[in-house]
């Protein structure tokens, strides 16, 4: 009788580990993940276009927050972007624009009484925008499209 006692020991030992380990190791089992293909929407930093060449700029948004509330209509009107934040082998490196600069938001002309010089305005516009590029011609132009 005590051998008989000792093997239902055992088995019931036996029997408790392998439900045991069953049961952890059907927790463990991941199930089959499907990827797609994802298209990234937006880039990881801004671009803009200066003078035909573009330009990851970490800060294009503080710009045009800049710009939007300046008087960029003005004679008097300056600005200046620091060029080494687009290349890190260039220092000291200014663009300087200077006088009335032509400030265009999707071929729009803005003028002094232009509707983004409200913070709000100005915070409902910048995630709209998909490029911005400054040419200089004559004048300077400042082009901001919301849309391609």
């Amino acid at each position: 009788m005590f051998i008989i006692k000792t093997n239902s020991k055992k088995i019931k030992k036996i029997t408790f580990i392998f439900f045991l380990f069953s049961i952890i190791s059907s927790y463990s089992q991941g199930s089959k993940v499907t990827l797609k293909e994802v298209q990234v929407s937006e880039k990881a930093l801004p671009e803009i276009n200066i003078l035909g060449e573009n330009y990851s700029y970490r800060h294009r948004d503080v710009l045009i927050k800049k710009l939007l509330r300046l008087p960029f209509w003005s004679e008097d009107f300056v600005l200046k972007i620091d060029l080494s934040y687009f290349n890190e082998e260039v220092k000291n490196d200014f663009l300087l624009i200077e006088g009335e600069t032509i400030v265009k938001i999707d071929g729009e002309v803005l003028t002094s009484k232009h509707k983004y010089k409200s913070m709000k305005r100005i915070k409902e516009l910048i995630p709209k925008i998909k490029e911005v590029s400054i040419d200089k011609n004559d004048q300077i132009q400042i082009i901001i499209k919301t849309h391609l």
